[in-house]
């Protein structure tokens, strides 16, 4: 009986076969010890507590201090009933309140679903039911915005300032294999769907990030890409779990074109990650302190 097309013949591989099937498809990397994406920012918390991870609208915010309000905004989340599996929905503008509310609702043991204040309500609406979320941290901008359009969920404006007390994070037994985070299709073929990431893809991603985009502590990584869009996630592991720093923007000085080149030299931005459409028309002006470009989003 003749083996199955698909079952492997040994000693029949050519050279080529054996470098694209077996060679370059060894892609197998140990994750390390820290199993999920917040304890990888909780190490590096540890590790330099006084560096700065978020930049923007004028202020500085420690690695420290982001692990700070993180942990006291997870506590809220536990007695709010959050636990492993449990979506919670992230909706507000770029700032530092962002990674604050996604590393809490990590640290709680569940799982965020973000998008930004500006986002059609019916999308909204429906993300929100067929991930059965029942409790949304906003700023104030979508505080604001989703108050008036009677969704079904509690709404949690994130603290913007400073810690009531020095809190741990909470236990939850959290795994490797639990739900980091739920991302949404665009719908374009009808009604959005839902796709889980679990916290050892997260960790995998940013090993990858790692080990190909060189990230070092110190470096600025700007936040382009919007909450709407799950590249927000890749921008915000590229720099916190890094030791780099998140610089956010206005949504003024993101403006394609002029507006975002302006941004990118006067932020001193070292690595970014763009549209192609974006890459094409920004102007042709030199950048000195860029040093990784990236496209991603659309077809090249």
């Amino acid at each position: 009986m003749a083996p199955p097309p698909e079952a492997p013949v040994p000693g029949r591989l050519s050279a080529a076969d054996y470098q694209l099937t077996q060679q370059w498809n060894d892609t197998d990397v140990p994750l390390g010890a820290l199993p999920c994406w917040h304890h990888v920012f909780e190490h590096r918390a540890a590790v330099s507590p006084d560096a700065v991870a978020v930049e923007g609208h004028g202020q500085e915010h420690t690695y420290a201090e982001v692990d700070e309000r993180a942990n006291e905004l997870a506590h809220l989340l536990r007695d709010c009933g959050v636990q492993p599996e449990t979506i919670v929905g992230v909706v507000m503008e770029r700032s530092v309140s962002l990674p604050v509310a996604m590393l809490a609702v990590a640290k709680a043991g569940g799982a965020f679903v973000l998008a930004e204040h500006t986002c059609p309500p019916e999308r909204l609406r429906v993300m929100l039911q067929e991930a059965s979320v029942g409790v949304v941290l906003v700023d104030e901008a979508a505080e604001t915005r989703l108050a008036g359009q009677d969704l079904p969920v509690r709404l949690i404006r994130v603290p913007t300032g400073k810690r009531r007390e020095t809190r741990t994070p909470p236990v939850t037994g959290v795994s490797s294999g639990n739900t980091a985070y739920v991302v949404f299709t665009s719908g374009t073929t009808g009604i959005p769907k839902a796709v889980a990431i679990d916290h050892e893809g997260v960790v995998n991603l940013h090993i990858a990030q790692r080990r190909i985009l060189g990230i070092q502590p110190g470096e600025r990584v700007l936040q382009f890409l919007s909450p709407n869009f799950d590249g927000c996630v890749f921008d915000v592991t590229t720099a916190l779990l890094s030791g780099a720093v998140l610089v956010t923007a206005a949504s003024s000085g993101l403006t394609v074109g002029p507006p975002l080149l302006r941004t990118l030299r006067s932020a001193r931005i070292n690595m970014v990650t763009l549209p192609p459409s974006v890459w094409a028309v920004l102007p042709d002006d030199p950048l000195p302190d860029l040093r990784v470009a990236a496209a991603a989003g659309e077809r090249l």
